[in-house]
């Protein structure tokens, strides 16, 4: 179960203007969805960042008894009722522009699987699920069914750590004893895109539930997650960070374009970057396409003046606007679900069972483990 206090996240907001009133942007890893938050007092308060927890706390409040639809709250004092948003002008939702298979480039055959195939066990933590399919895992016996963690991104911060993770595991061995093994690329059943991967569920607990700190090592300790696996020497600086270089060091390969050298690292701009084209010097010869390197195209909408669509051109995009997905009757994978305290599920022998309060696995949940 997610714990309480990571099942929030505050990714943006609307404050330049100094408030009141204060709108934060808030996700609900939970649920999978994300909410427009306006806190409106009658007179500015002190300090602008304050504003992001009294919006949290009235989220915490109300949100499991928010109805599908919902795209916002508004208050004015958090002791007083709020007010909800189903205009969908107020959703604040972001896909990830997610890209094909073929942008793995493996040089091997890789196992893939697509979400509806899934089914859900438990959430382990904000964007990893426990999960089971019918079949066979990567390696290992024949099994009936497979129990597997889900890895995956469904928001735009962030997903980039989890891309690369993809591709930093599923190029590991499969079968070396102290690796839990890489078990399959998920792809979207709507767009056939990568949005994440799973490894096998191995039962034993982390280092830390086994007390690793006051006894020797065990010898049948495995590795998992790697989510930081391309990070180099300290975490990232706001304007110096390993994902940045390697985007304009690849767009400097590939079109031997050295100007933005002489830009400094703080107004250096990666996405702008990616949104320029890339065309390949004639000096240069690539073992992939250029496109490969950078966001995939997407259909974009450029708005009238009157806020409708005067025109929908295709670009490189790192992220796409839910609404303007459904403005555009573009497909999309609905990743929103049920809050997994209110949540009831139906097994295959009939019986139901549901979360209980302190968040540990059901009975159901630890049988499929077993039997896995």
């Amino acid at each position: 179960m997610i714990r309480p206090e990571e099942r929030f996240f505050a990714g943006s907001g609307s404050l330049d203007n100094g408030g009141p009133p204060y709108t934060w942007h808030i996700t609900d890893y939970d649920q999978r969805r994300h909410f427009s938050v306006t806190y409106d007092p009658s007179a500015p308060v002190k300090d602008v960042e304050e504003t992001e927890e009294i919006c949290m706390v009235q989220l915490r409040k109300h949100v499991d008894r928010l109805g599908p639809g919902v795209y916002g709250i508004h208050f004015t004092e958090p002791e007083e009722p709020i007010t909800i948003s189903t205009d969908p002008e107020d959703d604040v939702t972001w896909y990830i522009n997610c890209y094909p298979l073929k942008v793995l480039a493996l040089p091997f055959p890789i196992k893939t699987i697509y979400l509806a195939d899934l089914t859900e066990l438990d959430r382990l933590g904000p964007q990893v699920d426990l999960v089971s399919y019918q079949g066979t895992p990567c390696v290992g016996t024949n099994f009936k069914n497979t129990t597997a963690v889900f890895k995956y991104w469904f928001m735009h911060n962030g997903w980039w750590r989890t891309w690369y993770e993809l591709n930093s595991w599923s190029r590991l061995p499969r079968d070396h004893p102290h690796i839990v093994p890489f078990d399959s690329v998920v792809l979207d059943n709507i767009t056939g895109t990568v949005v994440g991967f799973t490894s096998l569920f191995i039962l034993g607990g982390t280092l830390k539930d086994n007390n690793a700190t006051t006894r020797p090592f065990q010898d049948n300790l495995r590795i998992f997650d790697f989510n930081y696996f391309i990070m180099i020497g300290e975490h990232y600086t706001p304007h110096r960070d390993d994902v940045k270089g390697v985007i304009f060091t690849l767009y400097e390969i590939i079109t031997l374009d050295e100007h933005f050298r002489e830009v400094p690292h703080e107004q250096q701009d990666a996405d702008a970057v990616q949104q320029l084209q890339w065309t390949k010097h004639p000096e240069v010869q690539l073992d992939t396409l250029a496109s490969h390197a950078r966001a995939p195209p997407a259909s974009v909408p450029r708005f009238g003046p009157g806020g409708e669509i005067a025109e929908i051109e295709t670009k490189p995009s790192v992220i796409r606007v839910r609404n303007h997905l459904l403005r555009m009757g573009e497909p999309f994978w609905n990743w929103e679900r049920p809050a997994r305290s209110q949540m009831v599920e139906t097994h295959a022998n009939g019986d139901t069972y549901q979360e209980n309060g302190e968040g540990s696995v059901d009975k159901e949940t630890k049988r499929a483990c077993k039997e896995a």
